[in-house]
Formats: structure tokens, sequence, C-alpha cells
């Protein structure tokens, strides 16, 4: 697909991709670029503590980027993955979450957007993500006021597959310890069982 592949090119070059999920608009960077990650972080006007989450397609990808990871990870993957879900991992520190360096955690997620995970198959690059947005903003609600509000510096791609979103962001749970915390409540219920 050439809008797969230029989406790639993008990426290889240090440049930001915007691209519809399943809960609200991205933001995305190659992983392993720390100019790409440093454009994005000043874009947005992030704080550098704010680190990125990887956006995957396989538990296998995820493997590969988090080291030690416990059984409630994995019920938690097998439970709601693909979905509106972000796990906190201990990190592999192969990828940039910070501009400044390679983080020792990493939140991950495998989105429910069939388009999306075929992106995130082909380009073969670590996609760090975020919502579309300037820190402290509402999340960005469709293609224009992407553009509007960060113009050229971005590449929007896959918008007109007409992806079916929440427009809420996902549910965040940190399972560092073994133990599942909810960090943010967002698109995803989650059952009682692991709300502790």
């Amino acid at each position: 697909m050439d809008e797969f592949k230029k989406g790639r090119e993008i990426l290889l070059n240090n440049g930001i991709i915007a691209f519809p999920t399943d809960t609200v608009i991205g933001l995305g960077v190659n992983g392993t670029d720390p100019v790409a990650v440093k454009k994005l972080f000043a874009l947005k006007k992030r704080a550098f503590d704010k680190p990125l989450s990887l956006l995957t397609f396989s538990l296998t990808e995820i493997t590969k980027y988090a080291s030690a990871i416990p059984s409630c990870a994995y019920e938690l993957f097998e439970k709601y993955f693909p979905g509106a879900l972000t796990v906190v991992l201990n990190s592999s520190e192969e990828l940039y979450t910070t501009p400044l360096k390679k983080g020792k955690s990493i939140g991950v997620r495998i989105p429910n957007s069939y388009i999306l995970l075929n992106f995130l198959a082909y380009i073969k690059i670590p996609l760090l993500a975020t919502s579309a947005n300037i820190t402290n903003h509402p999340p960005l609600l469709n293609k224009n006021n992407v553009l509007n509000t960060f113009g050229e510096a971005v590449y929007p791609l896959l918008f007109q597959h007409n992806v079916e979103s929440s427009n809420v962001p996902s549910t965040v749970v940190d399972c560092r310890e073994g133990k599942p915390i909810i960090l943010r409540k967002g698109a995803l219920t989650l059952s009682l069982t692991y709300d502790a």
C-alpha cells in the first residue's frame, strides 16, 4: 500500500505521523529515533517525565521491548487485547520513551483497529505514540483539528478508512510490580478483579 510505504518513510526520517485509533487520534514516532521523540515532545509541549507508549500488533513484539512480564500482564493481554488498554511494564530499554534516555518502563497497547494493526505490522518499526493534542488540552477529534493545530509538523494517514474511535483515551494499568494498579481510568472499564 502506497500509504503504508509513505508512513514508514516518514518514520524513518525523523517524522511524526498522525493517525486514528480505536480510542483517540494518535501522534507517533520511531521509538529508536531520539531526534523524532524530541520533536514530538516539543510539538506537544510535553514534560520529559511523561513517557510515550508502544502501539504494536502482537504479543511477540511486546516481548521484544518489555522485560520480566508478570502473569497479571498476560491475563490482561488475553482478556483485553486488542483494545483500549495500556499496560505499563518494565522495559528492555531498547526505546526512547523520553527524549533524553531509553526508558526503564514502557506502556504497551495493541489497538482494536484492523487497518492500524496492518500498518504496524507493515512498517516493522516500534511506534511510540501519544494522543494528538497539546499537553493539558483535550484530545483533537478529527483530521482537520489535527492539521489546524500542528500543520505540516505531522503527516496524517489512515484517516480515510473510517476507523471507529471512542474519543476517550485508553485505560492505563501498571503491572510492573506483579499486581495490577489502575493509573488512569479511560475507555475500558476493567472487571473488579483487576481494580485493586
